[in-house]
């Protein structure tokens, strides 16, 4: 499987492309994600199934069991099915459920742009920005990560320090989440508080699969500031959020008009600070 995926690298990285072919992703990273998003319950950590998916100029970030539940309610939706039809099929659904909406695609629209969507309640939201570069501390330190040598590296990054080990065994630069910019992809990445975690467990070459590109919607176009305060005052203040929607609170509220849901005891850790 090792050579393959280099061999495949080769072929794509040095050989002519059609124009219009570039963003068709050859390879797909797939990260086990451990990640705290409550402070102030420091044991209780979520999971999830994050993939990168890798064309010549562009990647997109994203996960895997959010996407593949959406997929099939779109599939339900654009055969006529309705609400009641989706539920019963999510009974029957593998992919676990997933609170993270978001995907970073970098380079697009543009090389050296970032561009992030996501969805908060019912809405959808995108911004964009620069897509700047980690200044990296190459470490000497190695070890075996999916059958790859990988080498350790360091940098402070949007507000947390990071700790990943990349290979150069794949030429790429890129990894999980935003980071990038060392010579190969990146297989492990962690912050030095351990709330977000990423470990590969599965890297693989594809072939058949649509070009790299962001959906087009409806989206609410807000800055990355704008963002963080929404999805903020979403995850520690649902009704609050509502309320300012326009929309009526479903959250229970109990004496003194605080929420008797576990809504109320959220401190939202985001993963930038």
């Amino acid at each position: 499987m090792k050579n393959r995926i280099l061999m495949m690298l080769f072929v794509l990285l040095f050989s002519i492309t059609a124009i219009g072919q570039n963003n068709i992703p050859f390879l797909e990273c797939h990260y086990a994600e451990k990640f705290l998003d409550n402070r102030l319950k420091q044991d209780m950590f979520r999971q999830d199934e994050m993939v990168l998916r890798i064309s010549k100029t562009s990647s997109e970030f994203f996960s895997l069991w959010r996407r593949r539940r959406n997929e099939i309610q779109d599939s339900i939706l654009a055969k006529g099915g309705n609400q009641a039809d989706i539920m019963a099929a999510r009974e029957k659904i593998i992919y676990p459920l997933s609170n993270q909406h978001q995907t970073i695609y970098k380079n697009l629209p543009e090389k050296g742009m970032l561009t992030y969507t996501d969805r908060i309640f019912a809405k959808k939201y995108l911004y964009t920005e620069k897509l700047e570069k980690p200044q990296w501390n190459i470490l000497q330190e190695k070890k075996n990560i999916a059958n790859y040598l990988c080498q350790k590296a360091e940098t402070t990054y949007l507000g947390r320090k990071w700790i990943v080990w990349f290979t150069a065994d794949i030429p790429i630069s890129d990894g999980p989440w935003k980071l990038w910019g060392l010579p190969g992809l990146i297989l492990e990445a962690a912050d030095a508080d351990n709330d977000y975690q990423f470990s590969c467990i599965e890297i693989k070459n594809i072939t058949q699969s649509m070009a790299i590109s962001v959906p087009k919607s409806q989206y609410i176009k807000c800055t990355k500031e704008e963002h963080i305060k929404t999805i903020t005052e979403y995850e520690e203040d649902p009704n609050k959020f509502m309320q300012r929607q326009g929309l009526s609170g479903v959250f229970a509220v109990g004496a003194g008009g605080k929420q008797s849901s576990a809504f109320s005891e959220i401190k939202y850790n985001y993963i930038e600070k």
